[in-house]
C-alpha cells in the first residue's frame, strides 16, 4: 500500500537542518535517540540531509525541561494553539508530534511525488527504518523488493507519462492515479527474484557513484551508461 508521508503542520520547529541537529548534539550527544533523518522528493533527488524532532510520549520525561528540543516542543505547542484550524489547536496537546503521522519502523520505498521531464525514470529509493519520508514524497512501508523493480521499470514510466498529473511540465506521481490503477499481472517467484536481481544491480551502480546525487544520475545528459544499461536490462 502506497502512502502519503507524515506532515509536520509544526511552523518548523520539530523540522531541523544540519546545524540545529549539531547543535541539539553537541548540547548532549544522548539527544540524537530523539532525532531521525527527514527526507522529502526535494532532498532525496538532490542528496540533502534534514533531522526532524521524533518522540513518543513515553520518552517525554526523559527530556530536561531547559534543553532547546524542550523549547522546542513548546514553540510547536504555541504555533498549534494559535491556527484558525480547530483540527490543529486540537493538536498542540502532543506537540511532540507531527500533525500526521505515517512512518512505520520499517524499511521504505520513498517515492518522489514531483519529478523533472528531464528524466527517463523516477528515482525510486530504498530508506532504512530510521528516515521519515515528509509529505512531499509517497511511501510504502515493509515493500518486496520486486515492487521496487516495478515502479523503476520503464513500462511504469509510460504509464505514468500518460495517467499521471504534470506540474507545469514534472511528473507528478500519485497513488490513485499512477500507483493503484497500473495493471500488476501475477508474477512468478521465478520472475519475482529475477525482477529483484535487477533492482540489486541497479542500486549497486548507484553506490559506485554515491559522490553523485540522483539528480545527476537521473538526468538524461549526465546519467553514467552502466545506471541506464542495468535500467534497460530491467
Amino acid at each position: 500500500r502506497m502512502v502519503f508521508g507524515s506532515m509536520a503542520n509544526d511552523g518548523c520547529h520539530l523540522i531541523l537542518n544540519e546545524e540545529e541537529y549539531q547543535e541539539i548534539i553537541s548540547e548532549d550527544p544522548k539527544n540524537e535517540r530523539f532525532i531521525k533523518v527527514l527526507l522529502g522528493s526535494k532532498e532525496y533527488i538532490n542528496g540533502e540531509i534534514r533531522y526532524c524532532i521524533w518522540l513518543d510520549e513515553e520518552k517525554l520525561d526523559e527530556i530536561s525541561q531547559t534543553s532547546s528540543i524542550w523549547n522546542r516542543l513548546e514553540a510547536v505547542r504555541n504555533y498549534r494553539k494559535l491556527s484558525k484550524r480547530e483540527a490543529t489547536r486540537k493538536l498542540s496537546d502532543k506537540p511532540y508530534r507531527f500533525g500526521e503521522v505515517r512512518h512505520q519502523p520499517s524499511e521504505s520505498i520513498i517515492i518522489p511525488r514531483v519529478s523533472s521531464e528531464d528524466r527517463d525514470y523516477i528515482p525510486v529509493g530504498y530508506l532504512d527504518a530510521n528516515t521519515v519520508i515528509s509529505d512531499s514524497a509517497l511511501a510504502i512501508y515493509n515493500a518486496e523488493t520486486w515492487i521496487f523493480g516495478i515502479l523503476t521499470s520503464r513500462l511504469h514510466m509510460i504509464w505514468v507519462k500518460n495517467v499521471g498529473g504534470r506540474l507545469k511540465s514534472d511528473y507528478r506521481y500519485s497513488a490513485s492515479l499512477c500507483y493503484n490503477t497500473f495493471p500488476f499481472i501475477k508474477l512468478s517467484k521465478k520472475q519475482k527474484m529475477e525482477i529483484e536481481r535487477m533492482v540489486f544491480k541497479i542500486l549497486e551502480v548507484r553506490e559506485n557513484f554515491a559522490e553523485k546525487n540522483l539528480a545527476y544520475l537521473y538526468n538524461k545528459e549526465t546519467m553514467p551508461k552502466q545506471l541506464l544499461d542495468a535500467h534497460v536490462e530491467l
